[in-house]
């Protein structure tokens, strides 16, 4: 008992600048669950509303055939295990009908979501991640360089905590965590999951969207969609949703003087994280 109470006494408290981070992780919303459910329920709602020349060109740059990876028809059944996320109102809410390997859109989606909480729940962050305070009293180190190691020290501490205790980073974590973890986490859509070659050279491509979407700088967008916003923003994507309904209008306007319009997500993605202010 002494000795315990010996080792509680000497343990080292964290610094107020450490308390505020883990507050910052522990508060970070959307939760990474709630933005893989809003990531699935986008794909299926662009693979519903795709054109057969959209699917054609995402068919020739992914090396596929057309045919296969159409999915122009729907049934009237309900959707199965359909995601509830805060996408409603673009979310399909008929099934999308199966593809080679009688396999849907929904389902491949899925896959696709549950490989990404595995990887996330079944991750943990190497241990001298956890103990980077010597790190930054070494001399030479830029500000910013000290402050994401201190990020790093911080979230690490919290996720592997959340996995020693049996729990899921994925229900009490957000994209600034996930941010931390993603370029050491292992995942890849699995050789061995029965699938035919084409789905998962779709699967995989889906899954590299959604690393890439995870980085994705709002504010260095510009005016045209966004993506990001509807998986991470803290309202559930609704504003961004609002400025596309606008953007629409403003383009048919347009549209009737000048025949011209179009546009799309674009953003640069090189996995880098800025300090939190």
């Amino acid at each position: 008992m002494a000795a315990t109470a010996a080792a509680a006494t000497t343990a080292p408290q964290p610094s107020a600048e450490e308390s505020r981070l883990a507050q910052m992780f522990a508060q970070d919303r959307p939760s990474i669950d709630a933005a893989v459910k809003s990531y699935i329920s986008l794909v299926c709602a662009k693979m519903l509303t795709a054109t057969p020349s959209d699917e054609a060109a995402a068919a020739e740059a992914a090396g596929m055939d057309a045919s296969s990876s159409s999915s122009s028809t729907a049934t009237n059944d309900p959707m199965p295990g359909a995601p509830s996320d805060t996408l409603i109102g673009i979310v399909p809410t008929r099934p999308l009908v199966p593809t080679t390997g009688g396999m849907s859109t929904q389902q491949q989606v899925l896959g696709v979501g549950r490989v990404i909480l595995k990887a996330v729940n079944s991750f943990k962050f190497p241990i001298h991640h956890t103990v980077a305070t010597e790190l930054i009293k070494k001399p030479g180190i830029s500000d910013q360089k000290k402050k994401l190691l201190l990020e790093t020290q911080v979230v690490s501490q919290l996720w592997n905590g959340l996995v020693d205790s049996k729990q899921k980073p994925s229900r009490f974590l957000g994209r600034r965590a996930l941010q931390h973890a993603w370029k050491d986490m292992e995942v890849s859509i699995p050789s061995d999951n029965g699938g035919p070659a084409d789905v998962q050279q779709k699967q995989a491509q889906w899954l590299e969207e959604f690393g890439r979407l995870l980085f994705v700088d709002s504010a260095t967008v510009g005016d045209v969609d966004d993506d990001s916003a509807l998986l991470w923003d803290a309202d559930g994507g609704q504003n961004e949703l609002a400025k596309r309904r606008q953007r629409r209008q403003t383009g048919a306007a347009g549209n009737q003087d000048d025949g011209g319009g179009g546009g799309g997500s674009s953003s640069s993605n090189d996995h880098q994280i800025v300090p939190a202010s």
